[in-house]
Order: C-alpha cells, then sequence, then structure tokens
C-alpha cells in the first residue's frame, strides 16, 4: 500500500479497481478490529490505505468514491481546537481528486474540505482549494463564516475568489498591519509574517494606498534586521499589490525591485544563519532561504511597464538561475510574467536547465507557431513527469494542429496518469495573488 500511494502515479487503469477494493478491505478489518493496527508507529497498515485511496482518488468509479467519501466523512471533525489526525492529508487529497472526477459527489466532497480547511488548512492542497472555489456558491456561505470566526485560509479564498467580500475595514486593517513597524530590533529577531495574507485583503485599497503599503515593505527588506525569510514575504506582499499603479510610484518601486534582485542584503540573522550552515558543523540550520534576489526580480517583472524594463527584469531573473535553493521557481515565475516578452530564441536554452524552466519552455512552446515542433517532442520525452504535465495542460487549452500532433501523441501514452488527464483537461486561469503554497514534487 504505501509503495502503490507513492507511484500511483504510474498504475494502470486497469488495476486501479482491485487495488482499491485490497485497500478497502484493510479499512474494514481495522474497523471490525480483524486487524490489529496502530497509526502511531509505522509501518500501518490502516494510514497506508488511506494514502493509497487518496493517491488512486480520481480514477475510483462513482460507488467507490461515494464509498470513500463515507468513510471519511466521520473523520472531518475532531474533538476539540487545535487537534488533527494522520489522515488529514490523504482525507483532503481524497476529497479533491473525488471532486474532480466525480461532479455528480464534488458538493460532498467540498462540505469535507471546508471542514479540514478550517482545522488543518495546511493540509489542503491547492487542488482542493480551487475546487472550494470552483463551487462557491456552495461552498461561500460556509467560508464566510470560517473566515469571520478567524480563519486565515478561508479568508484568503474569498478574497482571492470573491474579492467583494472584503469589507473596507478590513482592507484597511491589513494595511494597517502592513505599515506598522515590525517586532524585530537589534538583540530580538522574528522569522514569520503574515504579508502575504494581509496583502491580500489590501488588494481592493486604491493605488495611492498602495503605492504607500509597497513603500513600506521595501524600507522593511532594508532593515538589518529581517531574516530572509520575512524579506521575501516582504516582497511577495508587495507584488500582489502591484497592478495599476501610478506611474511614478511604478518606476520607483521598479528601480528599487532591480536593486534588490542585484544585491541582496544580509541581515544580522543571516549571519548567524550562515555561520551555522556548514555540511560538517556541529549543528546545522538550514532555513533554504538565505536569498531574496529571485522574489526581487519577479516584483520588478510586475512593475515593469516599458520594453527596457521588461528587458532589465528578465535579465534580472536569467542571471539569478541556480543561485538559490528555490531560485529557480521564483526566476521562473518572474519569466512566466514576462512571457510575452521572451524572444523565440531563449526557449530552446529554457529546456535544458532545471525542471521550472523546462515547464516554462513547454508552456511557451505551446502557445508559439514559431518554435520546431521536434523541441516539443523532446520536452514531451522530458524524463521529469511535472515538464510533462505542464506541456499537457498548455495544450489542453488549444486545438488540435499538424504541428502538435506528435507531441499529443507521445503525451496520451505518457505512462504518468496526471500527464495523460492534464492533455484532457481545460484549465482555468489562475489567480495573480501570490501565496506561498505550492508543491513541487509531484
Amino acid at each position: 500500500m504505501r509503495l502503490i500511494a507513492a507511484q500511483a502515479d504510474l498504475v494502470p487503469d486497469a488495476q486501479v479497481g482491485a487495488i482499491a477494493e485490497r485497500a478497502f478491505i484493510v479499512l474494514d478489518q481495522v474497523q471490525a478490529r480483524e486487524l490489529r493496527d496502530t497509526p502511531f508507529f509505522a509501518p500501518s497498515a490502516y494510514l497506508a490505505a488511506h494514502e493509497a485511496l487518496a493517491a488512486l482518488s480520481e480514477r475510483l468509479t462513482v460507488s467507490q468514491a461515494q464509498r470513500l467519501l463515507e468513510i471519511l466523512e466521520p473523520l472531518t471533525s475532531v474533538g476539540g481546537a487545535d487537534q488533527y489526525r494522520h489522515t488529514d492529508k490523504s482525507h483532503a487529497i481524497a476529497c479533491t481528486g473525488i471532486g474532480r472526477a466525480c461532479p455528480q459527489l464534488a458538493e460532498r466532497a467540498v462540505d469535507q474540505l471546508l471542514g479540514l480547511l478550517q482545522r488543518a488548512g495546511h493540509d489542503v492542497p491547492s487542488d482542493g482549494r480551487d475546487l472550494i472555489v470552483a463551487h462557491l456558491g456552495h461552498s461561500r456561505a460556509q467560508l464566510e463564516r470560517q473566515r469571520d470566526a478567524g480563519g486565515i485560509h478561508a479568508g484568503e479564498l474569498l478574497a482571492v475568489a470573491a474579492p467583494d467580500s472584503v469589507a473596507p475595514a478590513a482592507a484597511e486593517e491589513a494595511a494597517t498591519a502592513l505599515t506598522s513597524p515590525t517586532t524585530s530590533h537589534p538583540g530580538v529577531y522574528s522569522i514569520g509574517t503574515n504579508a502575504v495574507y494581509q496583502s491580500i485583503l489590501a488588494r481592493q485599497l486604491p493605488p495611492g494606498r498602495r503605492a504607500e503599503i509597497i513603500r513600506a515593505q521595501l524600507e522593511r527588506c532594508r532593515s538589518p534586521h529581517e531574516a530572509a525569510l520575512n524579506r521575501r514575504d516582504y516582497l511577495l506582499a508587495a507584488a500582489n499589490l502591484a497592478e495599476d499603479l501610478p506611474d511614478a510610484e511604478a518606476d520607483e518601486f521598479f528601480n528599487a525591485a532591480i536593486t534588490i534582485a542585484q544585491d541582496a542584503a544580509e541581515s544580522e540573522l543571516d549571519r548567524v544563519d550562515r555561520m551555522l550552515s556548514h555540511p560538517l558543523g556541529a549543528m546545522r540550520v538550514n532555513n533554504k532561504i538565505g536569498d531574496e534576489r529571485p522574489v526581487g526580480a519577479l516584483l520588478a517583472a510586475r512593475l515593469a511597464r516599458t520594453p527596457e524594463q521588461k528587458a532589465a527584469a528578465r535579465d534580472a531573473a536569467l542571471r539569478l538561475l541556480d543561485t538559490t535553493e528555490d531560485g529557480d521557481y521564483w526566476s521562473t515565475c518572474a519569466l512566466q510574467v514576462l512571457v510575452n516578452d521572451l524572444t523565440p530564441e531563449i526557449v530552446p536554452v529554457l529546456a535544458k536547465l532545471g525542471w521550472p524552466l523546462r515547464s516554462l519552455a513547454a508552456i511557451v512552446w505551446a502557445r508559439s507557431e514559431s518554435l520546431d515542433s521536434n523541441l516539443g517532442v523532446t520536452l514531451a520525452k522530458d524524463p521529469d513527469q511535472r515538464v510533462r504535465r505542464a506541456l499537457a495542460a498548455a495544450l489542453s487549452t488549444l486545438p488540435v494542429s499538424l504541428r502538435t500532433a506528435p507531441v499529443r501523441q507521445h503525451l496520451t501514452t505518457d505512462p504518468w496518469f496526471s500527464v495523460r488527464s492534464a492533455l484532457h483537461e481545460r484549465m482555468k486561469p489562475r489567480t495573480q495573488a501570490l501565496t506561498l503554497s505550492r508543491d513541487e514534487t509531484v
């Protein structure tokens, strides 16, 4: 079961039903106390069965999906506050898969996702959140109740999906928090902010007020007492607020963002982290966020308006490739903002770099009529399924053509189910709000 859960995408379609039935037998045996098992020690057959069913949830029959929802429904609630279940993550994945694959069961799946969002929001995947938003007519009332009770996850979903749901007082309260002094000062360093969520609420404010907030975020980034992780949050918050600013402010902020992308500041806490980062040290600290420059390039891309600014933002993002552990991801996000300004000559170069850049190359190739068809075939054979899935998803929005036919043929026979299904799934445009949740593994 654990092997199947880890490699479910490679399970042949014809074997899914039988494997699911075997997992149901395990759950039934545990429920009937015929199988002695505990979730507190590994390996647990009970937890492995839940994980396997979750991983296969998009390919279950309707009757199997309904049966799984019935098993999971009592697990949605817990006895009190700040309590979780070992099954929460697989529960959320299962409901997401069922909701996507079985429209007749989608609202039942969304109801369980809403329950999980309230008490274990960190376990609800991005596709699960998209499912909740897709059924906003059904989920909005519950989201509003959770938000009014202080639920950040529900508040963020509502603010992004239904901007009219953000009260002016809430937007101004977020703006006040974003422009207030932080708690970090000499000898006292705070790690972690609420800036990204607050910026999503503040997006409803007029351009002049948002410009004040962006200026405050850039000032925070210059503080010698803010960790790189915090500075990244501040830059992401600024990027969320960068739409339709006055020209003077947009130019000012663009220059500041380019400066950040070219020369990262090192705070006192960053220096301490660096001292404790040696791989052979007695104690090692690895926050993985020691450089906010790639996010600075993303902010510059969001602010760029003139051809010269777009070229400068593009060059800044390209220079930062492979400079930090997550630098490729954010640099790719910056290039994706500027995708219409990328020259065809650069795409084959991107197709030879890390998986985020190859994924972007796949998207650009699918949209372009001038790029060599052989490049598309190469990307369709990429060893990383994330790249092939990005290519399949991009092609799903386009009509079939002679140029793309060989690529589609490769993707149709791909051994990974998620790649094959992406080719036939109409993509929905995602929000421009920048949250920190992303899946780099599947």
